[in-house]
């Protein structure tokens, strides 16, 4: 049956292919702890009407356009950071000025392939798909920021990608410039095809494009599995890689100790396509 399913979503890759002013933000109110799932915290963001700041918008630095994919927070919560991916932001100093969407101004605050450059990272393994970066949010738009990812909702908590297997369903929102961020065009959901410690590759309907690297990854649950980095031409044609977040979170704490939590919240819409049996 997941063998049907999966070749089922191959052939549809292969034939594929008003916002509200938001209030001005007040830098000295305290801002909720995390994750806002806790209780009686998750009603202190902002609506999401309001959030011009969130996951699925775009971030164009010097070296071009890409999606973000999930918000996260310093222990201390006195920084919020946007992921993204490390290549979208090659070459670039830490502290480089980037656009997040119209809404606001950020600043890189870490590059896995920065880091790997630094410590001579020599495990090809590693090299091959560690792929994610932190823009840090400007403190004065904060209260423009929510952790819901575009039209899906969630993430609920950070996935275990040891637990993820060929033929689980998942969903991801791209905001390529090449979609006219048209939503129907953005979001997609489709199935595991190959996992492996650090990666995993998928279909969706309609397959990720150039502009949606970065993109967040999540399991049908809702669980947040990893960043979209890239579109794969052999073996399997029109597939996107993942790489894994918590071992990309991981590579941050350990090696630059950079410690971000994943802000949270409840899955909205799980999609169109069954969970496999």
């Amino acid at each position: 049956m997941r063998t049907l399913a999966l070749l089922a979503i191959a052939a549809l890759v292969a034939l594929a292919g008003c916002t509200v002013p938001a209030a001005e933000p007040r830098p000295d109110e305290p801002w909720p702890q995390y994750p806002p799932s806790t209780p009686g915290t998750i009603s202190a963001w902002p609506s999401v009407g309001d959030a011009l700041i969130r996951p699925g918008v775009q971030v164009v630095s010097p070296t071009g356009q890409c999606t973000s994919n999930f918000v996260f927070a310093s222990p201390d919560n006195a920084t919020l950071y946007l992921g993204l991916a490390a290549h979208c932001v090659e070459g670039l100093e830490l502290g480089t000025e980037v656009d997040i969407g119209k809404a606001a101004k950020g600043r890189l605050a870490y590059s896995s392939w920065a880091t790997m450059a630094d410590i001579g990272e020599k495990d090809e393994a590693v090299l091959d798909v560690n792929d994610f970066a932190l823009i840090e949010i400007d403190p004065s738009a904060r209260k423009l920021v929510h952790p819901s990812v575009r039209h899906f909702g969630g993430p609920t908590t950070l996935a275990d990608s040891g637990s993820v297997a060929r033929g689980d369903k998942v969903l991801t929102y791209g905001n390529s410039g090449l979609r006219q961020q048209i939503d129907p065009a953005s979001w997609h959901e489709g199935y595991v095809v190959e996992t492996r410690d650090r990666s995993t590759t998928v279909y969706t309907v309609t397959p990720g494009v150039p502009g949606d690297s970065g993109s967040a990854v999540l399991t049908g649950d809702g669980r947040a599995l990893g960043i979209l980095v890239t579109l794969t031409i052999l073996p399997t044609t029109g597939s996107n890689g993942v790489t894994h977040l918590d071992r990309a979170l991981d590579y941050a704490r350990e090696h630059a100790g950079l410690d971000a939590r994943l802000a949270t919240w409840p899955l909205e819409d799980p999609g169109l396509l069954p969970p496999l049996p």
